[in-house]
Order: C-alpha cells, then sequence, then structure tokens
C-alpha cells in the first residue's frame, strides 16, 4: 500500500511526533472503496439470545503520551435487551492474517473501561477506545480478526464474539461468529473462604478481593470507577487479636476530566449476620484530582469480615 504523509500546511515533509499528522493512502488495485457493498452483520444473527451488539465506530492512527504510535480503534456496544445489563471483558486481541496473535495494550482514558464492566441501559450504547500499539500490529489488513470476550450479568453468560476487517477504505470490522458459554455460579476459591476465627493462622494474610460489593449506579451518578481492586485481611499476633484490612484500588473519573466535586472513598466490613465491623475512607480532592489516581484503604477489626462494601460518597 503506498503512503503519503503530509502536514496541515499541505508541505510534504518527514513529520514530527509533535505535529498533528493526517495519512494518505491509496488502496490496493483490486480494492474499490466507492464499490464496496459489504453488509453489515448484527451479533443476533449469529446469537439470537445476546444482549448486546458490538460495531466498530473508526479506527485512528495516533500517536501516544508516551510518544508512541498505535491504533486507537473504536468499538461501540449497545444494550439491545430490555432491562440494563453489565458487560465486563478483559483486553482484547487481534488475530493478523499471518497468525500473529497480538495482546491489547490498554483502554483509551476518557471512554468506557470494560475490564471492570460498564452498566448499559436498554437501548443505550457506550464506546471503548482500544489501543494497538504499531511496534507489534504494523498494520490492518483484510482478513485479520479481533475477539472479544464479553460477560453478561445477570446472565452470568460469557460471549465470545469475533470481527473479522472487510474493508480498509474505509476500516470495516464485521461479527462473523459468537460462541456462547455457560458460566457456573461464582464460587470463592479455598484461598478466598475466610472460616471462623479458629481457624485462622496468626500472621496469615488471605486475598479477600472477591467480598469486595460495589455500587456501580453510585460510582455512575458522581462520576467514578474503581478498578484494580485488591484486598487483604491479615491476623495480627497481638492481645487481644485483630484483623488488619487492606484494600487498594485505582480511581478514574467516567469522562476523564477533574471532579466537580470532593469525594470520599468508603470500604465498610461486615460480619455473616450483616453486623458493621469497621469503616474507613480515603478523600479525593477535585482541586488535586486529574482524572485518575491510586487509593488504599486500612482499618483493622476484631472478627473475620464476610463482606465488605467499597462506594463513593460525597
Amino acid at each position: 500500500m503506498e503512503t503519503k504523509t503530509i502536514t496541515k500546511k499541505g508541505c510534504t515533509k518527514k513529520p514530527t511526533a509533535k505535529e498533528e499528522i493526517i495519512t494518505e493512502k491509496k488502496a490496493p488495485n483490486d480494492i474499490k472503496p466507492n464499490n464496496l457493498k459489504i453488509k453489515k452483520v448484527k451479533l443476533t444473527t449469529l446469537c439470537k439470545t445476546c444482549p448486546f451488539d458490538v460495531t466498530m465506530s473508526s479506527i485512528e492512527s495516533v500517536v501516544t503520551k508516551d510518544n508512541e504510535r498505535a491504533f486507537s480503534i473504536y468499538l461501540d456496544i449497545k444494550n439491545i435487551s430490555e432491562k440494563r445489563i453489565k458487560v465486563e471483558f478483559p483486553l482484547t486481541s487481534y488475530l493478523t492474517t499471518k497468525g500473529f496473535e497480538i495482546d491489547q495494550d490498554y483502554w483509551q482514558i476518557g471512554f468506557a473501561n470494560h475490564t471492570n464492566g460498564i452498566l448499559i441501559k436498554s437501548g443505550a450504547y457506550k464506546r471503548a477506545g482500544l489501543f494497538y500499539l504499531k511496534n507489534k500490529l504494523v498494520k490492518i489488513s483484510i482478513g485479520d480478526k479481533l475477539t472479544i470476550e464479553a460477560t453478561v450479568n445477570p446472565q452470568n453468560v460469557k460471549y465470545i464474539v469475533t470481527l473479522r476487517c472487510e474493508s480498509i477504505e474505509p476500516y470495516l470490522f464485521t461479527p462473523i461468529s459468537v460462541e456462547k458459554e455457560e458460566l457456573p455460579q461464582a464460587e470463592i476459591s479455598s484461598s478466598d473462604k475466610l472460616r471462623p476465627a479458629a481457624d485462622w493462622i496468626a500472621g496469615q494474610k488471605k486475598e479477600i478481593t472477591s467480598l469486595i460489593e460495589r455500587f456501580e449506579l453510585l460510582e455512575e451518578k458522581l462520576g467514578i470507577s474503581f478498578s484494580g481492586i485488591y484486598a487483604t485481611a491479615e491476623k495480627r499476633c497481638i492481645d487481644p487479636v485483630d484483623y488488619e484490612l487492606c484494600i487498594n484500588f485505582d480511581i478514574q473519573s467516567a469522562n476523564g476530566s477533574p471532579l466537580e466535586d470532593s469525594l470520599s472513598i468508603r470500604a465498610v466490613a461486615y460480619n455473616e449476620i450483616g453486623q458493621s465491623l469497621g469503616v474507613n475512607e480515603e478523600y479525593v480532592s477535585s482541586e488535586d484530582f486529574i482524572g485518575f489516581d491510586s487509593k488504599s484503604i486500612q482499618f483493622w477489626i476484631d472478627q473475620p469480615p464476610t463482606k465488605i462494601r467499597l462506594f463513593p460518597a460525597k
């Protein structure tokens, strides 16, 4: 493919990283963009029970803040069911026609971050920006495939969606397959099961991330979301015995912009009968917050927790 690079002023020269670049591409002889008639496929034609649809909005060549060149692939996830759903999926994967499988590098800030799940109202859609660095994904070719593994709640079903590149002038990916996988009821691993206090060993630290309960509607209302959550509990060798809780997490604004108001991020621990064992919070200043931050909440309780709520509050 022949590529010509020009600057905004129209003068041909070698571009610098700071210049905004416009790339003009000449389509191969076997592609006639104006005559392409590619039928758009909806996921429901491939899987009638799929509650969402995926369409490619656009693909752009960008330069990241670290001065790395990348493809930014924008996908629209639309809820076509009658109820609000939560869609969760990890970083996507890309398969070239030569068989080279590439993992997505990261999500674009300012759009939906699907790793931790997003809530979508019935009939609405949210957009995600997928970054693939060009040192791995050198170019996009017809026949390349993009795979998404999406888990939908409350259905507790995983859908593996594969899209194929059908055109590069303009870029167009369409769904070609959907695999449906029924997931078993969520089980807490043996390392996460918190047994009675008598079963704990002093100095032993256990991961309790599975006990975290979030309030996505409240996060959405206040314009933030949590990610990278990791929680532990440790029985300490002191008299009286207590348990040290540590909850680490990232916080980011929904649109990548600063907060309108300052917030408190609270963590509350409960026992097996729903009694509150302890609470602590971290303050997030609207003046200092620039769209992303990492926080840690620590506190001590007198018995092992069975549930921990993590939520924002004004």
